[in-house]
């Protein structure tokens, strides 16, 4: 499974996000509904220029024309910036590579000189642009400033606070707030797992996986196989385990035969007889002209599997043929 894209090219909108999680964004200009090539300028009245200004910014925030409509309404044409122009330009800097957070403070304090009112809707932009270029002081500023004004904190505006954490590497703080949601997004999760997978925090990714059981929720398959081959990998016996028995066995994922054999070998060193069997069976079950073709892979795994039994002297028992009829109960 791809990673997600890097930080520079995460989604700009909250709705955006979860094709670029799974590696669908292709990072085109999309093309505006006026027109794809830009109309000159003389010819639009400013209502059309407006909406030529608010549909880029919203879609395609890489465009120069946002800076050059906006001094055509504001210095050519004598139009007054209201909240919504400097809304546009604080959306511009959703652009992963020309935008920032300093940039974002330079409009808000062109708004507060020019007496502009700051509006629930700039402080959301603000925090959409902060999905892209974290910074956890100002995300602090722009949610304090919020609630000092009673303003609240709508979906989006929290699904994009909650990417800006993980993208600082706050992943404990970006789950406890996931966690909170009512209808938590699954692209979120995605994002969250993949960082804590970066991170090797698979403790925090057991407890996550527990919370979507919980809550009925759950992720792709291929999410779902790229946290079993990590966890594998890593040699973490626990989520492994959990990841076996809850997604492997129901046959949801279907692990590569490298990942079988690792889950084996971990399951040699924690002797557990459970995860032995089941990896016999999905190897025996998905990849057995391969355990035909190699004598000496078969002789590996078989000295692994009596290692699983090895507590309770049990290590002939998998050879009787009887593992589905074994009690699964335990490690």
């Amino acid at each position: 499974l791809p990673k997600p894209t890097s930080k520079k090219a995460y989604p700009l909108k909250a709705k955006q996000a979860l094709k670029a999680a799974e590696g669908t964004a292709t990072g085109e200009s999309i093309a505006s509904p006026i027109s794809r090539l830009y109309i000159s300028k003389s010819q639009n009245v400013v209502e059309e220029l407006e909406k030529e200004l608010f549909w880029l910014a919203n879609n395609d925030p890489a465009s120069k024309h946002i800076d050059e409509i906006f001094s055509e309404l504001t210095t050519v044409r004598g139009v007054p910036p209201t909240s919504a122009h400097y809304e546009a330009l604080v959306l511009r800097n959703c652009d992963p590579n020309h935008g920032s957070v300093d940039k974002v403070k330079d409009v808000l304090a062109a708004m507060q000189m020019k007496s502009v009112a700051i509006t629930a809707s700039v402080y959301q932009a603000a925090l959409m642009v902060l999905a892209v270029h974290p910074s956890a002081s100002f995300q602090r500023h722009i949610i304090s400033s919020m609630t000092a004004q009673w303003m609240s904190i709508p979906f989006d505006s929290e699904h994009a606070i909650i990417a800006s954490l993980i993208r600082d590497d706050q992943l404990e703080l970006a789950h406890a707030r996931l966690i909170a949601l009512a209808q938590p997004p699954e692209w979120l999760f995605v994002l969250l797992v993949h960082a804590l997978c970066v991170a090797k925090d698979f403790s925090a990714i057991l407890q996550l996986a527990y919370d979507l059981h919980d809550r009925g929720l759950d992720l792709p398959r291929l999410t779902w196989n790229h946290l079993l081959d990590e966890a594998v990998r890593n040699g973490d016996f626990d989520l492994t385990l959990y990841l076996w028995l809850h997604h492997v066995e129901p046959m949801y994922i279907s692990p590569s035969y490298d990942t079988c054999t690792g889950a084996l070998s971990l399951a040699a060193a924690n002797i557990s007889p459970k995860l032995a069997e089941s990896a016999m069976v999905v190897l025996e079950s998905l990849y057995r002209p391969s355990l035909l073709r190699r004598a000496a892979d078969r002789q590996h795994l078989q000295t692994l599997v009596a290692a699983a039994y090895k507590k309770n002297n049990e290590k002939h028992r998998f050879f009787k043929s009887e593992v589905l009829g074994n009690d699964r109960e335990g490690r």
